[in-house]
């Protein structure tokens, strides 16, 4: 998506197409801004960073112009969720009113008037985006390379709930996991296979796992007509996306040992000795943006956790994408016999932005 905006709109990495969308920015233009302004940003927005709407408020306020703020502390790229969107129509309303003059409808639902208080900024509480700190002299020493210990894994199945809670709406789906012992292209692997039904319908997801690395080698999906079908290689990942009418392919150039997300980096993560105070990296290719991710793993403490399934005494590992961008995962994993017993995970900010909660089901 990133190549498609390059061409449509201008290449930041060449100077004269920087310059020129310098120029057309609106915050460089702000202080042309007449008209009273109402802003409505999402905060998980991937395309219009929240960053960038302060500004523009802090621009306009500190003129003394009229400017009114929005934020959806739940949205990406516009408002989906039915809540947000009736708080949104009411504040429109008000102010097209306010400014423009016509009919308003002073009185709202109880549940909107509280919704449209949590949207709603103060714009003198606004303050201006820290600058990014300066690099240090000397750059902080990277973790080791995670080192997995497939002997760790073994033949099993379980069910897990899964709660998703994006842009304003909540889904449940279940997932029951299976992992077996196999042979594939003449190699031992572990396949682990998840079956999932709910909200968003049936769907599989196969994940070959080298009996030897416990890195991924072949990843095969089904989600309603969609497919994905993957190979894992010392050179990288490559494949297709299938939708009906558009094959889209995936060659990802990497060189180094990877896994999958899901399945992958799950049983990966349970191979390595955890202890506090652990820290490693890996190599995670993440199928919402096409790209190898660095990961870093850190176990930041240990708890006492409970689902459907029971009391567990677990590590909290905190997997989080190197590059600083969205996409973090946690996870509670059995200090003996290591096992997930509840995985949190960011969806992106390219996907909209929410949370997705597992938790071990009986």
């Amino acid at each position: 998506m990133k190549k498609v905006f390059d061409v449509r709109v201008g290449d930041m990495s060449k100077p004269d197409e920087k310059k020129m969308l310098e120029a057309q920015s609106p915050l460089n233009s702000a202080t042309n801004i007449r008209s009273p302004l109402l802003v409505v940003q999402g905060a998980n927005d991937p395309r219009v960073r929240k960053a960038e709407s302060d500004r523009i408020v802090i621009a306009l306020r500190d003129r003394g112009d009229a400017v009114e703020y929005l934020v959806a502390p739940d949205e990406g790229h516009g408002f989906a969720g039915h809540d947000n969107r009736m708080a949104l129509y009411a504040a429109m309303e008000k102010f097209l009113a306010r400014y423009v003059g016509g009919r308003c409808q002073d009185s709202v639902p109880p549940g909107v008037k509280k919704r449209l208080d949590v949207l709603t900024v103060d714009v003198k509480s606004v303050k201006a985006p820290a600058a990014a700190p300066a690099e240090s002299a000397v750059a902080p020493q990277a973790p080791p390379e995670a080192q997995f210990r497939p002997s760790r894994i073994s033949a099993g199945k379980e069910k897990v709930i899964t709660r998703f809670t994006m842009t304003g709406q909540k889904m449940v789906m279940t997932t029951v996991r299976s992992v077996t012992a196999a042979r594939s292209r003449g190699r031992k692997i572990w396949r682990v296979v998840d079956v999932t039904t709910g909200g968003m319908g049936a769907g599989t997801d196969t994940v070959d796992i080298d009996a030897q690395t416990a890195c991924t080698l072949h990843r095969g999906a089904m989600q309603g007509p969609g497919m994905l079908l993957l190979d894992f290689t010392p050179e990288g990942v490559r494949g297709s996306m299938n939708m009906p009418g558009k094959p889209t392919p995936v060659d990802v150039k990497f060189s180094g040992q990877i896994v999958s997300d899901n399945a992958g980096i799950d049983v990966a993560v349970c191979t390595l000795p955890l202890k506090e105070g652990y820290r490693a990296t890996l190599n995670m290719f993440d199928s919402s943006i096409w790209k190898v991710r660095p990961m870093t793993l850190s176990v930041t403490g240990r708890e006492k956790i409970t689902t459907e399934a029971g009391l567990f005494d677990a590590f909290v590992v905190d997997v989080k994408p190197a590059d600083g961008g969205s996409g973090n995962l946690k996870y509670w994993i059995t200090s003996t016999a290591p096992r997930i017993v509840r995985n949190d995970s960011e969806i992106p900010e390219s996907m909209g932005g929410g949370i997705i909660t597992t938790e071990l089901a009986k």
